[in-house]
């Protein structure tokens, strides 16, 4: 049988058709196939590559594990990249840095254009306009910086901004990570790490409705991808938009906040209660319910936490669950109660429980015919469904979550023979606890939990 002869793609010579390898198309003889490069990336053969990190790759590896800097052009793996303020743009380091910068008070990035350099450090114009004046006069109007909204409210039903802040560890790779989409990266020196994990804070772009869903699963597909985890240095705060609310809004939201606090610190490890920048709320229910004035409600409960009035980030008052500190150098309402988290059950649930009480508080100040009134500003016993039946825009599926969350820390409490309820007494009684968790096994129940020390350094992020 007479073998097929065909010619080598690369120098032409014949060969026989069985001696030839064939490669995209063509055939060549082996001296020639050999010479096709690899790419330094998968080791595959190819003939087109890209540069990528001193590397040649090719347009797969190209296209799955590396970007285009927006400004420059220039390709670089997917890890070394900044993502722009307006959550859209990626940068090189060297184009970022010369593009942009950070405000010093509200840690928000902004073009270096956009920054006005004061008293030695860079501010965006709305904490350089309110930087030095009365706190009373200098509330934002408008939530800072860029926003995400597309539109579309079927997962995520809230309508005011969010922004969000997630503390983590992560495996240190020595390079610069990738931004899921819709976050910036930031660093936070309260964030303990050790060995090869390095601590890492993410702060979202604001977003409203399912955006909110959007980027917190690629927050949680960061962290899988990332080895990331928390710890019980790590916290995940919400801000909720409240630059179109008043002093007296803000009264009803604390007097809520108030009324379910108990229950919030439930819901969380044990560890989470007896750290010192989530404290409760310190001023008295019965103030809140009586007070006339916006300068005696900021004088109380700056005094309560105490601190005084100021527009510094860092004002002792912000170090409390329920931060109205950030109402006047943000614009928003901090709630800085839950634990680290990359779960995105919990990091939804969560921001829907903070969303809600904001809605719940404006709906008390605002509706003197709303039916739950009378029970906001009672001082009735109540029980945790109690709360939750009268909380505005708050479904089932949320309300079974938090129930389910504290009765999962009181049973991981008794098997070490302790409730652990039982040390956050309820603001509305004194020398009597009454839990009602769907489950009445904790009545009256009134044990001590000092020994229990129950936490939860790490958690599953699925």
């Amino acid at each position: 049988m007479k073998e097929n002869k065909i010619k080598c793609y690369t120098c032409s010579i014949e060969i026989e058709e069985i001696d030839s390898i064939a490669f995209d198309g063509a055939f060549y003889c082996e001296p020639c196939y050999d010479e096709i490069e690899e790419c330094d990336k998968c080791g595959e053969k190819e003939y087109e590559f890209s540069e990528v990190d001193n590397e040649s790759w090719c347009s797969s590896c190209v296209d799955s594990y590396a970007y285009s800097c927006d400004n420059c052009g220039d390709y670089d793996h997917i890890d070394h990249s900044y993502s722009a303020s307006d959550g859209y743009n990626i940068y090189c380091e060297d184009c970022y840095s010369e593009l942009y910068g950070y405000c010093y008070s509200c840690d928000s990035s902004y073009l270096h254009e956009e920054l006005i350099y004061s008293n030695d450090s860079y501010y965006c114009e709305d904490c350089h306009n309110t930087s030095g004046t009365e706190i009373i006069d200098s509330a934002p109007t408008s939530y800072q910086g860029n926003s995400i909204d597309n539109g579309k409210f079927e997962k995520v039903n809230i309508k005011r901004l969010v922004g969000m802040e997630a503390e983590c560890v992560y495996k240190d790779s020595s390079r610069i990570l990738r931004a899921p989409t819709g976050w910036n990266m930031t660093s936070d020196s309260s964030i303990s790490s050790s060995g090869d994990y390095s601590g890492i804070e993410w702060v979202s772009i604001p977003s409203r409705g399912d955006a909110i869903h959007d980027i917190l699963t690629d927050l949680n597909t960061w962290a899988k991808d990332n080895m990331a985890h928390v710890n019980k240095s790590c916290g995940f705060h919400v801000h909720i938009d409240a630059t179109d609310l008043d002093w007296k809004d803000l009264v009803s939201i604390a007097i809520v906040t108030q009324k379910l606090e108990n229950y919030i610190y439930a819901m969380l490890p044990k560890s989470r209660r007896e750290v010192s920048w989530s404290k409760p709320i310190r001023i008295s229910k019965d103030f809140l319910k009586s007070v006339k004035s916006h300068e005696d409600f900021i004088s109380e409960w700056y005094t309560s936490l105490d601190s005084s009035p100021s527009n510094d980030k860092y004002n002792d008052a912000r170090y409390t669950g329920l931060n109205l500190h950030a109402r006047y150098y943000l614009g928003t309402i901090e709630f800085r109660y839950h634990s680290g988290t990359l779960n995105l059950k919990k990091m939804l649930n969560w921001v829907k429980i903070c969303n809600s009480i904001v809605e719940t508080g404006i709906k008390l100040n605002r509706d003197s015919e709303w039916s739950g009134r009378e029970f906001f500003m009672s001082d009735d016993l109540y029980t945790v469904n109690d709360v939750l039946d009268k909380m505005e825009n708050l479904d089932d599926g949320v309300k079974g979550y938090m129930v389910e969350r504290i009765q999962l820390f009181e049973d991981d409490a008794n098997e070490e023979g302790a409730s652990i309820i039982d040390d956050i007494q309820p603001s509305h009684a004194v020398g009597e606890l009454i839990y009602d968790l769907g489950l009445g096994e904790n009545m009256g129940a009134t044990i001590d939990t000092s020994e229990a020390g129950y936490q939860v350094p790490y958690e599953s992020i699925s």
